[in-house]
């Protein structure tokens, strides 16, 4: 279940798991958000969606559990974010099902209130890395109850050099220019501001480097003005939210992470799935 009207890195991960289920036989179904992104992706892939409203989905979410617990023996509900974990608890769905929860930040987990008694249902707390589980212990959970689970990229054919020239054209990338990317959500901590000022830096003896970032997201309009007022704007480009990641990593010679407090990075694992020499921060659990 994952109850997320965006499409990020823990929903590409929902559907992985989905998909990779159901390849070694497992009836694997899928609780999301209608007309979200994975909610589209998964039913284009033939996967069975039950589909909650976008606006109360936590409740609504919580009375579609009641009544798929009570119609169906099901031997596992994965809350695959926060808000899932919220509606398993307020369904009652420990009552029904063992509940495993998946954990992808490195923030402590508070005792009280709601957040404390949402994890107590949970059978498993899966953690994404290393730097996640330990902040988890942390915060106080037991080992026993805890399971370290790396998230996955799939392993793509790596372009023709037809389809890189493709992909490049259409950000107006020349063949002697070097593309330099990013993809992910505009954040203070996934740090684009860093990749554009070490492009303004490098500017002069790299005259021919451009950057390229994929995402959108709250500081879209903070880091157009940081371009604009280091005078960049032929150097950056902001694709804005991209459905085909696939045409980003083609069109690259070398993908720029700086992110400064990132629990895994599976766009930095995808990179490396493409062949593509990174720079990144070393930070979190990269």
């Amino acid at each position: 279940m994952d109850l997320e009207r965006e499409w990020r890195g823990g929903q590409s991960q929902a559907l992985l798991t989905v998909r990779g289920l159901r390849a070694v036989g497992h009836d694997a179904q899928l609780v999301s958000v209608r007309e979200s992104p994975l909610a589209r992706r998964a039913t284009s892939a033939g996967i069975v969606v039950h589909e909650v409203g976008k606006n109360a989905r936590r409740a609504s979410a919580a009375l579609l559990l009641r009544k798929l617990l009570s119609q169906q023996n099901y031997d596992v509900l994965h809350a695959n974010e926060p808000h899932a974990l919220t509606a398993a608890w307020l369904a009652g769905a420990q009552e029904r099902t063992r509940i495993v929860v998946s954990r992808r930040v490195a923030y402590p987990l508070s005792a009280s209130g709601l957040a404390g008694k949402r994890y107590q249902i949970a059978r498993r707390i899966v953690a994404i890395s290393h730097f996640v589980e330990k902040s988890v212990l942390e915060s106080g959970v037991p080992h026993e109850r805890l399971a370290i689970v790396y998230e996955g990229v799939e392993v793509p054919r790596l372009p023709t050099q037809e389809a890189r020239q493709q992909a490049r054209r259409r950000w107006s990338v020349t063949e002697n220019e070097k593309l330099l990317g990013c993809i992910g959500y505009l954040l203070p901590e996934k740090g684009q501001e860093i990749a554009i000022r070490a492009l303004s830096t490098i500017g002069t003896k790299v005259p021919r480097a451009r950057l390229l970032l994929a995402g959108d997201g709250p500081c879209r309009a903070g880091l157009e003005a940081l371009v604009q007022q280091l005078g960049m704007q032929d150097k950056v480009t902001f694709a804005g939210f991209v459905e085909d990641v696939t045409q980003v990593y083609a069109a690259l010679d070398v993908f720029v992470f700086p992110s400064l407090a990132e629990p895994l990075g599976t766009s930095l694992l995808a990179a490396m799935a493409w062949g593509l020499p990174v720079l990144a921060v070393a930070s979190g659990g990269v």
